[in-house]
């Protein structure tokens, strides 16, 4: 959508030309003046005419929506009603259709150059309830006010800072030390103009920080100086492994009595994509969770195997040879992939897999 058509300005409009065609397309399309029949269309142009005007009367949502014909996405817009007041804190919903008329026509007379003496000579007095007037006249004011006046509507000191929210895999914080993100932020030119540019942001602690905050980087919205930039990085929850701790990793593996009793081997594939060649034993019927040192997230941490145990209803000992094994099987990938001899140790606890 073309804010500047919407409004029916030029893309080179002044701050006071933007707030003067806000002002008489608001009035133009504003719900309560207008049919019941053309309640739902002017409810859309209306709240389309004043988040036009919202980003146009930001300079730095402008030269973002100039570059790119988008917004900012994390804008807060004012609802279109509470603009509305802001602008117009005067205007009394008790106003008759035909004042609105009178008020049309004083517009236009102003806006074809007509002195005031000449307006006010030809205003219909005896139309206007005596109640009504000052309302109207208010109105007319405000209107036609100076962009400088002390309204502080979408006016701040400083651009809000840019917000990223970043969510990366298990794997990706796992392999990866430092994480590169690429986002679009407003930079200055060598011949002073601006664009869009897409700019890489360095994340070197994602996990020791949710929430980052960068002073010196975000939109530039005067040479040199900068909106902020905050992230907020998520790690994504994974199929298999569930962080209890920054660095510990938790999982749960099904396995039959008989791979216990039996003392199979769990070849166990691990984030990396590698395998844990981890022997079996019955101790694991009495406490069915193992610890291995050092293999969690990013070797940081600690790998903890949670047990679930298929149990058989059987005690022939040739029987249970013959049962297939519900989760183990001959390793017969990469050797250079298998890791083995790994040391383990139970864990006198149970966790709940469900959180």
């Amino acid at each position: 959508m073309n804010y500047y058509k919407l409004l029916g300005i030029s893309k080179d409009a002044t701050a006071q030309e933007i707030k003067k065609a806000y002002r008489k397309a608001a009035f133009r399309y504003h719900p309560d003046r207008n049919p019941v029949e053309l309640k739902e269309e002017c409810e859309y142009k209306f709240k389309k005419i004043s988040e036009a005007y919202q980003v146009l009367s930001d300079p730095l949502q402008r030269k973002i929506y100039d570059c790119s014909g988008k917004t900012d996405d994390f804008i807060d817009f004012v609802s279109a009603k509470d603009l509305f007041r802001e602008l117009f804190p005067n205007l009394s919903q008790d106003i008759s259709q035909e004042s609105w008329e009178i008020i049309d026509n004083i517009f236009s007379d102003i806006e074809s150059g007509k002195s005031f003496m000449e307006i006010a000579k030809g205003l219909p007095y005896l139309k206007i309830l005596k109640n009504q007037l000052p309302n109207v006249m208010n109105i007319v004011r405000e209107y036609f006010s100076d962009f400088t006046s002390k309204s502080t509507v979408l006016k701040s000191i400083l651009p809000k800072p840019v917000v990223i929210v970043n969510k990366f895999s298990l794997e990706t914080v796992h392999e990866l030390d430092i994480i590169n993100v690429k986002y679009p932020l407003l930079r200055y030119t060598s011949d002073g103009t601006t664009c869009l540019c897409e700019e890489s942001i360095r994340i070197d602690n994602y996990l020791d920080q949710k929430r980052i905050y960068i002073e010196n980087n975000g939109h530039e919205y005067e040479p040199g100086k900068f909106s902020g930039l905050i992230l907020y990085n998520e790690v994504l929850p994974n199929t298999r492994f569930k962080r209890k701790t920054k660095y510990d990793l938790y999982t749960v593996q099904k396995v039959n009595i008989t791979d216990l009793v039996l003392k199979n081997i769990l070849y166990f594939e691990w984030i990396d994509g590698s395998v844990l060649e981890i022997p079996l034993t019955q101790s694991i019927l009495n406490l069915p969770v193992i610890r291995l040192p050092g293999w969690g997230l990013k070797y940081l941490g600690d790998l903890l195997i949670h047990f679930q145990i298929n149990h058989i209803k059987t005690t022939d000992y040739e029987t249970m040879k013959k049962i297939q094994p519900a989760s183990l099987r001959e390793y017969d990938g990469d050797i250079d992939n298998l890791h083995i001899d790994l040391k383990y140790e139970p864990v006198h606890m149970l966790f709940d897999d469900t959180r």
